[in-house]
């Protein structure tokens, strides 16, 4: 990653607002009724060129994609992996829910409506590795006609999956995590050899003790979160 003497580098988050048009056929896709994908392939192409030259043009040093292509920016892989199927995933009540039950159902759920988040029911491998080549074509050429001081793509860490994909094929949340990992880290070594920066959303890190463990106590949290930094450090 760039550092700067000069002058203070700026960046974002990764996640930026998806043109109307891509959201149509993003949303289609999450409910298997767009048949040829070449539209949303090249749609999601052209926004990422647009993406990038509108970060560029308002001063943004450390750029990237948008997440374009990608629906959620935690559950895109089940995509792209075997072993997903059904409805979403039923979640625990948060702390939060539990705290303030009307706020929460004020509140309603969590990213774009249309978003689905199945369940693990076999074993996790690639499907779909080309999703991810894509990616990073497209990437490269919206750098090379715009170019910044360093470019970055996300990728979600194997606890942040976990926590909107259920299991109900491996035997434990670690091995369900491994399982991730194992397979997420060609992601992230395409990403790095392709010369990006890869950032690994992991708010699992924090966020997890309210939404995904609300059960157990802080001290055993925190033995939770040391494993998914293990994971993490295995995957990377």
């Amino acid at each position: 990653m760039k550092r700067s003497m000069q002058r203070i580098l700026t960046t974002h988050t990764g996640s930026l607002p998806r043109p109307d048009d891509l959201l149509v056929l993003i949303k289609a896709r999450e409910e298997g009724k767009l048949g040829d994908p070449s539209a949303l392939y090249a749609r999601a192409r052209s926004a990422t060129a647009d993406i990038v030259r509108a970060q560029t043009a308002a001063g943004v040093d450390v750029v990237n994609d948008g997440e374009q292509g990608k629906s959620d920016y935690s559950t895109y892989i089940k995509d792209r992996f075997s072993g997903y199927a059904g409805g979403s995933s039923q979640r625990l009540p948060s702390r939060e829910a539990k705290a303030f039950p009307d706020f929460a159902a004020l509140r309603g759920g969590i990213g774009p409506s249309f978003v689905t988040r199945p369940i693990c029911v076999g074993p996790i491998a690639w499907k779909d590795f080309a999703a991810v080549e894509r990616e990073i074509d497209d990437l490269k050429a919206a750098k090379a006609a715009c170019p910044a001081e360093d470019f970055f793509m996300t990728s979600v860490s194997p606890g942040q999956a976990s926590r909107f994909l259920g299991n109900e094929y491996y035997p434990s949340h670690e091995a369900y995590i491994r399982a991730l990992g194992a397979v997420l880290h060609d992601e992230y070594t395409a990403i790095a050899r392709a010369g990006f920066v890869l950032q690994v959303d992991c708010p699992d890190l924090g966020s997890g003790w309210n939404s995904q463990f609300p059960d157990l106590n802080l001290g055993q949290f925190r033995k939770m979160v040391e494993l998914h930094l293990e994971v993490l450090d295995e995957a990377t």
